[in-house]
């Protein structure tokens, strides 16, 4: 609940960090592929690409031996907010895909310290009552982020070259920046001898052995990182693949980009916030971990019927030697699947978010921030460096092959479940009981 300026203020600054920090994601993962696919560039070589994503995973490298040790997260977190802005507008001169993909890893490289910062000042600004609402906003902000650089500027992409899209892109980092200078970074001004301790305090005199060490010992620690790293591979895949796919069977970038990014996305943030709302009212009752088990089922049925789709149009298109048009109600009922997936979708990642946090929570204080960040890398692994292989795999047997193994994937997921810690098991039916 907010109670008072503070509080709004940390809100309305999480909100703007997680939708910028979202923009490099949507960019790489949703606008540049169809860019590049128009341009005759393979699958497998589009996977390759996701490897530019690899600060992702370094985050706790970059974490332990950077952020935490050199400066604050303050200092870190306004230097890579302006490496974003000015990276942005260097864009717009660059011709070709190499020049791109140096530009694309430092950008990745600045977003991934953003990320780092913003994970810290979430952990100290939100209190535990406050996790459901501060997970809905980080959830919501990034996802309207994906929204926008990965949803509306594929909408224009038949109307704007890659230039006019950095513009776009630099320029909203340059209004956020302004926003933030205002606000979160004007406000830590004002409290900076709390500020300051808390950046100290936490982490930064705290050995790295003994880090790993605490975190080690922490409850529940390999469970959740295993499945952070599972739960989105078939999903993540399949939505990554599906706008190629779409593209090669002749529908419109303005299509695609409307149902898979603008109506899409909008379901899945509509989603995230009804999971926010569900784990505010029933959190006495109902665990964040039975919540999640729950979506994970009610998943499934959308992820296996648009596999059926996609079999049976590859099927009549491969019959009449690929000049098959695509068929309107096959492309409508594939939508349709599409935007009920995307909005359990947001609901599953905010359950995902809050169990996060809660087993962060679990963690020794001084450890939390770097607990979070361990987990939160391997929920990105997951989502984004598996996809090379995906790619080769899709390259190589075809795209129906392909979307029976994003649902063989899923099955791990759900398989996952069956070894969930006794800790948690045991505050599950705590609140069960309450």
């Amino acid at each position: 609940m907010i109670k008072n300026k503070i509080d709004f203020i940390n809100f309305v600054s999480l909100f703007v960090l997680y939708f910028i920090q979202a923009m490099p994601y949507g960019f790489q993962s949703r606008y540049l592929p169809l860019v590049m696919r128009k341009q005759g560039v393979s699958i497998t070589s589009l996977g390759l690409y996701k490897l530019l994503l690899i600060p992702w995973v370094c985050k706790f490298l970059i974490a332990a031996l950077i952020v935490d040790v050199h400066k604050t997260k303050r200092f870190w977190l306004q230097t890579s907010l302006i490496i974003l802005s000015i990276g942005s507008f260097i864009g717009m001169f660059f011709t070709n895909f190499a020049e791109l993909a140096i530009l694309l890893l430092i950008l990745n490289t600045a977003s991934a310290t953003q990320d780092i910062c913003v994970d810290w000042f979430a952990m100290n600004a939100l209190k535990k009552e406050d996790l459901g609402i501060g997970n809905t906003i980080q959830v919501g902000g990034f996802k309207l982020g994906t929204l926008f650089s990965g949803g509306f500027l594929v909408f224009l992409m038949d109307y704007t070259t890659i230039s006019q899209t950095f513009l776009i892109i630099g320029s909203v980092y340059m209004l956020s920046l302004l926003l933030l200078k205002f606000s979160l970074f004007n406000t830590e001004i004002d409290n900076s001898n709390q500020s300051n301790k808390l950046d100290h305090q936490e982490e930064n005199q705290l050995p790295l052995k003994k880090r790993i060490t605490l975190i080690h010992n922490s409850p529940a620690t390999y469970w959740i990182c295993v499945f952070v790293l599972i739960y989105k591979l078939g999903e993540q895949s399949s939505l990554n693949l599906l706008p190629i796919y779409l593209h090669d069977r002749k529908v419109s970038s303005a299509k695609i980009g409307f149902w898979t990014g603008i109506s899409g996305q909008s379901l899945s943030i509509i989603g995230s916030f009804l999971g926010g709302i569900i784990l505010k009212k029933t959190s006495k009752k109902v665990s964040s971990l039975k919540w999640l088990e729950y979506i994970i089922y009610i998943r499934l049925v959308p992820i296996i019927f648009i596999a059926c789709l996609i079999i049976s149009n590859e099927s009549n298109y491969q019959k009449i030697q690929n000049t098959y048009p695509f068929n309107d109600q096959i492309f409508y009922a594939l939508m349709f699947l599409v935007q009920v997936q995307l909005f359990f979708s947001g609901m599953l990642t905010t359950f995902t978010f809050t169990l996060m946090m809660e087993i962060s929570f679990m963690a020794s204080k001084n450890i939390q921030a770097s607990h979070f960040s361990l987990i939160a890398t391997c929920e990105v692994f997951g989502k984004l460096l598996f996809q090379p292989v995906i790619s080769l795999f899709a390259d190589s047997f075809g795209y129906s092959a392909a979307f029976v193994l994003f649902v063989a994937l899923y099955f791990i997921c759900i398989a996952n479940f069956k070894f969930k810690p006794s800790k948690l098991i045991l505050e599950d039916n705590h609140i069960n009981q309450e």
